[in-house]
């Protein structure tokens, strides 16, 4: 033995020490050397926790059947590894398994799997495909957090629980989230700018705060029945979704839920699809979802009644003010009532409280409403009041259509010669 040594020593040959450090099936330690392409030795069941950490050289791995585990940080920041096939067996991936690959173009994923954990893919920078299997129950927290180039992703209908920012930054433009599924956690696919189209199940009772914040692409939000909470900016800057669909159920909406949504035109509420229409681009400031849900809720009722019980006009009006819905939007609401229902509280409300000059710069726009207007015989003073103002707003056609109604009526001296263009 000291001869050989010696002469090994004198001839220049080095004895290669084992790279893997394997105690009773539990590969320990991956010593990196030159070798890019790694086969795992048979008999291994389970990856240890930092075990490849750090190897950059490594391009390949092949696993062994009969893995059983993968541990925490088992190959973090290897960052020239392209692809990984774990085997059948496995159930479990760690947390940080593969997190910082950031060469890592594919995953593929056993039948087997149950859990994957905690930032298992986080900054997969390159990966594009994973293959999530049927069985699997559990994805963590950031599990594919920051991979921008996975454009595809089916979720399998085991799944029950997500992690908050699991799918955080990704690139896919569809998603469709497994029924099952309770709650879908903060910042869960936030960041997610591909996104266009996205299916919630009927078990969802609640979507955390920012679960899809600035998802940009998004073109409609459909919330299903059973969701009786969206918290802070849910859909916060989602701002060429144009549709809104809300379910009776939601009780607990946060004021800020669909903030920065400047879009938004297209909003109904519950199974019926009562429906009102507010195109938040042509306002100032945003309308804010408890407002919107407000307007839904009069539509809903199919009268104003339920606001008419304050005592005066001018506490009629501070309502509508409290609930920051514009008089225009009111206006159209009411008259909408009126049309459909011959709601007499709507007709009040047109007549006494939101002014005649409000009245004639809406309906110079909707000749529709003005006909339901007139079809409500209002008084004489009112049809005098409107002519004046037809007269001093240049509003041609309404005045044309104020006479018409004069001499259909009878009874009413509307000048003919004051008109002004």
């Amino acid at each position: 033995m000291i001869l050989t040594g010696f002469f090994d020593t004198l001839f220049g040959r080095k004895k290669q020490r084992d790279p893997f450090v394997i105690e009773k099936g539990l590969l320990v330690k991956y010593h990196e050397n030159d070798c890019a392409e790694v086969r795992v030795p048979d008999g291994v069941t389970e990856i240890g926790g930092c075990a490849f950490e750090g190897c950059r050289r490594i391009t390949s791995v092949i696993l062994p059947h009969g893995l059983k585990k993968i541990g925490l940080r088992a190959f973090l920041g290897c960052y020239a590894l392209t692809d990984i096939t774990i085997p059948e067996g496995v159930t479990e991936i760690g947390d940080y398994a593969f997190c910082s690959c950031e060469g890592l173009q594919q995953a593929v994923l056993p039948q087997s799997l149950e859990m994957l954990g905690s930032s298992a893919f986080r900054s997969c920078t390159a990966l594009s495909s994973a293959e999530l299997p049927e069985g699997l129950e559990r994805i963590g927290e950031y599990t594919f957090f920051m991979c921008k180039a996975l454009t595809s992703l089916t979720l399998p209908n085991s799944v029950k629980r997500f992690g908050k920012q699991a799918f955080f930054g990704c690139s896919f433009s569809e998603i469709t989230v497994p029924s099952g599924v309770k709650v879908i956690p903060t910042e869960c696919f936030a960041n997610c700018v591909m996104l266009t189209n996205v299916s919630l199940p009927e078990t969802l009772e609640k979507i955390g705060e920012h679960s899809f914040f600035q998802c940009y692409r998004l073109k409609e939000i459909k919330i299903p029945a059973g969701v009786v909470k969206i918290g802070t900016q849910a859909f916060g800057y989602c701002d060429r979704a144009e549709t809104l669909r809300l379910p009776e159920s939601a009780a607990e909406i946060a004021d800020d839920a669909f903030s920065g949504c400047t879009a938004l035109s297209h909003f109904y509420l519950g199974e019926g699809g009562v429906y009102v229409h507010c195109d938040v681009r042509s306002t100032r400031s945003e309308v804010q979802t408890w407002q919107i849900i407000e307007m839904l809720k009069i539509v809903r009722s199919g009268s104003l009644a339920p606001w008419t019980n304050v005592e005066t006009a001018d506490g009629f009006r501070t309502e509508v003010k409290r609930c920051g819905i514009s008089t225009e939007k009111m206006s159209q609401i009411a008259l909408g009532l009126y049309r459909k229902n011959g709601d007499p509280a709507s007709l009040n409300y047109i007549l006494e409280t939101i002014g005649l000059l409000s009245v004639i710069l809406i309906l110079q726009k909707r000749y529709d409403d003005m006909e339901t207007l007139l079809s409500a015989d209002p008084p004489p003073e009112y049809i005098e009041g409107m002519t004046e103002l037809a007269i001093k707003n240049g509003a041609h056609e309404m005045y044309v259509m104020l006479q018409k109604y004069k001499e259909q009526n009878g009874g009413y001296d509307l000048p003919a010669d004051r008109f002004e263009l």
